[in-house]
């Protein structure tokens, strides 16, 4: 019977159909493995890339924290152009090395929030190890803040350059006349995920500002790299 000697990864990558692969693979784990098949004395091997998509992100509106019920953060990923996260997406950042002291809802209505490095306020129900926090399913007009998943970018997200700041309004206007639309928070993080890196504040479609910054830097959002929000 032929032996095959294969990275987990590559394993998955054979077995699964790629819309399981998002919900097991980490964010880092893009790269090229290697399989080998034995049988007896002869072996082959080939290799096969992997590349991971998408990006978990907590989201609120404004400076409202804990605002959204079930149904309300199901539509608020909606409107921003992504969808609400499941837990295997949500554990799949945590292992990525993601961390957010913020209860939010996911679509199994739990919610959760990934916790690496345990501190005051944020142990949850580990008892002080690193992990991912679970309140359980929670009644659906209880108040919390969502993450969201978003991983098609579905064209260019660039940043404009005119000549004096903008309103919201002005904004809007200035992507249309370029035969272009104002980005959603969904379609930023998606850019930022894929290697976007800019050290300028910009309107979104949701009335919010932020920047992506993959290289950190205390000038632009401190030494943390990720999409920073002004408001």
């Amino acid at each position: 019977m032929a032996q095959l000697f294969l990275p987990l990864l590559a394993a998955l990558v054979l077995a699964q159909a790629p819309a399981a692969l998002a919900d097991v693979l980490e964010g880092d784990s893009s790269g090229i493995y290697r399989c080998e098949v034995q049988h007896g004395i002869d072996d082959s091997s080939d290799a096969v890339e992997v590349k991971v998509k998408g990006v978990v992100f907590l989201y609120r509106e404004g400076s409202a924290r804990y605002a959204f019920s079930f149904s309300g953060a199901q539509e608020a990923c909606a409107r921003i152009g992504a969808h609400i996260a499941t837990p295997e997406q949500l554990y799949a950042a945590y292992l990525g090395g993601y961390e957010q002291c913020d209860a939010g809802w996911l679509s199994d209505q739990t919610v959760r929030y990934p916790i690496q490095t345990p501190r005051e306020a944020c142990y949850g129900d580990m008892d002080g190890f690193p992990g991912v926090r679970n309140y359980g399913v929670v009644d659906p007009d209880d108040l919390y803040d969502v993450y969201c998943y978003a991983e098609d970018l579905n064209g260019e997200l660039f940043l404009g350059d005119p000549p004096e700041k903008l309103t919201l309004e002005e904004a809007r206007a200035y992507c249309q006349e370029r035969g272009a639309e104002i980005a959603t928070t969904g379609q930023l993080y998606a850019a930022w995920d894929g290697g976007l890196d800019r050290c300028s504040p910009g309107w979104l479609a949701d009335g919010s500002v932020r920047y992506p910054i993959v290289t950190p830097s205390q000038r632009c959002g401190g030494g943390l790299p990720g999409v920073k929000t002004l408001f």
